[in-house]
């Protein structure tokens, strides 16, 4: 494996000098100038700038960037299928032994260095992870998974910015995939651009309105716009779902209470797991507590 990573480096150095305009745009990317945006109250868990798509999100607000999710492939291919299989059951050796095995047979396809790429994301080797995303877009400028996966490794870099240029490529070049359109939609949440998250959403909703993890973009949606009625119905529909977080039920406990149903809210806000909250949800919790009153 150190061999074949060797290679790698070796290869996109010789490379360097491909015309890749879409990969290299955003690889080079400059966003240098950050804002920052007051939060009013705690309605705003997402930091909206209507303006501009340029704000720098508060360190509280990225966890909800970790949703983001990895493209796996756009092929059935068995062997790698079982490389995924390895990475996930953290049979490291075996991986890295199928991998030099595969090397040979694999090495022109971007769905073999991509699988590799998301096995070392997953395992936090995060520069590692680029090296074979990069890899695989210099074989297949247009292969949208490793542009997708891209984004995700720049959430993880917290740029914000070049993610979304990635996203934005990816869903350009994905024709039938939802997961680029998923990812684009949490960045355009976390930069306040909601009629683009909208526009985005709303045809993913009618043609799949039972897909949970659309449904709870809905409710972060409805939620940024301070639509506290459709977002205690999207917030509801996910009770009893691995999808609503700790921290989901503190907004579901806000836009509870402000409709005006505070015993609802209250209900809501006694199931929370104060353990599984970070420090800035402990705060929104305590705020929540106050706020309930007579009826916790």
């Amino acid at each position: 494996m150190k061999i074949l990573i060797l290679l790698v480096l070796l290869a996109s150095c010789s490379s360097s000098n491909k015309s890749n305009q879409d990969l290299n745009k955003i690889n080079n990317s400059d966003f240098s100038k950050k804002k920052t945006t007051k939060q009013t109250e705690f309605r705003d868990f997402i930091l909206t700038s209507q303006k501009s798509g340029t704000v720098f999100l508060s360190d509280e607000s990225i966890d909800f960037l970790n949703q983001a999710q990895l493209e796996q492939f756009a092929n059935d291919n068995k062997d790698i299928l079982d490389l995924s299989l390895l990475c996930s059951r953290s049979e490291m050796k075996q991986f890295d032994s199928l991998v030099d095995v595969l090397y040979t047979s694999y090495s022109k396809l971007p769905s073999f260095w991509n699988t590799i790429g998301n096995c070392h994301l997953k395992k936090g080797n995060l520069k590692r992870a680029l090296m074979f995303y990069n890899k695989a877009l210099e074989l297949d400028a247009n292969y949208f998974p490793s542009m997708n996966n891209l984004g995700v490794f720049y959430l993880k870099h917290f740029n914000y910015q070049k993610a979304l240029l990635a996203f934005e490529k990816a869903n350009e070049l994905s024709k039938f995939s939802k997961t680029p359109k998923y990812n684009l939609i949490l960045v355009y949440l976390k930069f306040g651009l909601l009629g683009k998250a909208k526009n985005l959403l709303s045809p993913l909703l009618s043609q799949f309105p039972q897909e949970k993890r659309l449904i709870k973009l809905s409710a972060y949606l409805s939620y940024a716009e301070a639509d506290y009625t459709s977002s205690v119905q999207n917030f509801s529909a996910l009770i009893g779902s691995k999808l609503l977080s700790e921290k989901d039920k503190l907004y579901l406990t806000y836009a509870y209470f402000k409709t005006g149903s505070k015993d609802k809210g209250a209900g809501v806000l006694k199931s929370i797991k104060l353990n599984e909250l970070d420090s800035s949800s402990k705060a929104f919790f305590n705020y929540l507590t106050s706020k309930a009153g007579e009826s916790l």
